[in-house]
């Protein structure tokens, strides 16, 4: 018959006890989903209750595994979501990782998870309406001054002024004509005339070429008085040198005094050189005849005597 002593019955006890709490310890099960594959994407690891399928807060461990020696290198260590059960990581290298789920209660669990490079794309359906596939990459369509549709750049008509014409600006990516009541487009700007139309004046005023101007006196010379003429709707005095205005012109005369003319001419009242004879030249005035003595001397004389 065995005997036990006090000593080997604690042994017992305590093994017992042990091996009870090793039990309770896994007692629960995880249940998890791994999804991702490609570097530089999210790695998502969904962690659930295998008996409730209810979320789970449970501790991610992400280690890379060196393919010499084995060495694992920790990179990522972080609790999921209580709410979704979900830890998210992105890896930066390819190559194989060991994912480790941990959390008191539950039987732990290790899987080896590879991720390698992925395409982004393969074809332009692989990538959204604003994007197009380059060299296995979704790359956004750019251009200038445009849109982007279905994958293709749209131009617009005009993003700015420079590209319509002189008369136009850009309104809303169109050229547009400028237009008004009374004036002219030019250099993408409209400019006012002062009229078009006569009424567009105050009175006393008319329109000529788009501007206000004061009503022209004539329009031609037979509107003006005889010595004058019409110059840009006013009369003017007709006016030069030596002659006269008659019939709305200037008449030259031929002199207006002696010096206009040859040296044996003179001008006359008609305004014509004639020819000019020159007088016989005469005596002196205080010349008296032979036997007559000056008046003037005689008086003179006889005023000395007195």
């Amino acid at each position: 018959m065995l005997r036990l002593t006090r000593a080997s019955i604690v042994l017992f006890v305590l093994l017992a006890l042990a091996t009870a709490a090793y039990a309770s310890e896994y007692f629960s099960m995880f249940e998890y989903q791994i999804a991702g594959t490609c570097i530089n994407q999210p790695v998502v690891v969904t962690v659930t209750d295998a008996a409730t399928s209810q979320p789970v807060r449970a501790q991610v461990r992400f280690q890379t595994i060196d393919p010499v020696n084995g060495y694992l290198s920790e990179v990522y260590f972080n609790w999921t979501d209580q709410y979704t059960g979900i830890a998210t990581y992105t890896p930066a290298v390819v190559g194989v990782y060991r994912i480790s789920i941990t959390r008191p209660g539950y039987r732990p669990a290790d899987y080896e998870w590879n991720v390698s490079y992925c395409p982004q794309c393969v074809n332009n359906s692989m990538c959204n309406r604003t994007s197009i596939c380059v060299d296995f990459l979704c790359v956004p369509v750019t251009g200038e001054c445009g849109r982007v549709v279905e994958q293709a750049w749209v131009p617009y008509e005009c993003c700015d002024d420079s590209a319509c014409a002189s008369n136009q600006v850009c309104m809303n990516t169109y050229c547009t004509n400028l237009t008004g009541r009374c004036g002219r487009a030019e250099n993408h700007t409209w400019y006012n005339y002062d009229c078009c139309v006569g009424a567009d004046c105050a009175s006393g005023m008319e329109c000529v070429d788009h501007a206000c101007v004061a009503t022209a006196q004539c329009a031609s010379d037979v509107d003006c008085m005889d010595n004058q003429r019409c110059a840009s709707g006013d009369c003017v005095l007709i006016t030069g040198e030596c002659g006269t205005a008659s019939n709305h012109r200037w008449i030259q005369w031929q002199c207006c005094a002696d010096d206009q003319c040859l040296v044996n001419e003179r001008c006359a009242d008609n305004h014509a050189c004639e020819p000019f004879q020159q007088p016989t030249p005469q005596p002196p005035a205080t010349a008296c005849p032979l036997g007559y003595a000056a008046f003037g001397a005689a008086l003179l004389a006889i005023a000395i005597k007195r």
